[in-house]
């Protein structure tokens, strides 16, 4: 997975549906992908605001210890929201890194 110039969120909604489905127990799938699905939303309806965007990063964000699926997933969200002009302000810096 990369977070390069092309992010896509149906491959990582692919990623976390196809964990969901072999770990049904694992409850940080699923939100993985529900996560992933408030993006391809906010990518695919338009008049998104900065508003919307921060709130999914503080969602994201809010996941303790997560896995390089839920880094990916923040980091292309991140890039996403960059390239939209959004002010990402503190969101700029990974929330894991201590």
């Amino acid at each position: 997975m990369d977070a390069g110039p092309n992010p896509r969120p149906q491959d990582l909604l692919m990623y976390f549906v196809r964990l969901a489905e072999e770990q049904p127990g694992v409850e940080q799938w699923s939100e993985g992908a529900a996560l992933t699905r408030r993006w391809i939303a906010l990518v695919e309806g338009g008049g998104v605001t900065e508003t919307q965007v921060t709130a999914l990063l503080d969602d994201l964000a809010r996941r303790p210890n997560p896995g390089s699926g839920w880094l990916d997933l923040w980091l292309r969200v991140r890039y996403w929201a960059s390239q939209q002009g959004f002010d990402l302000g503190t969101r700029l810096t990974n929330p894991w890194a201590r």
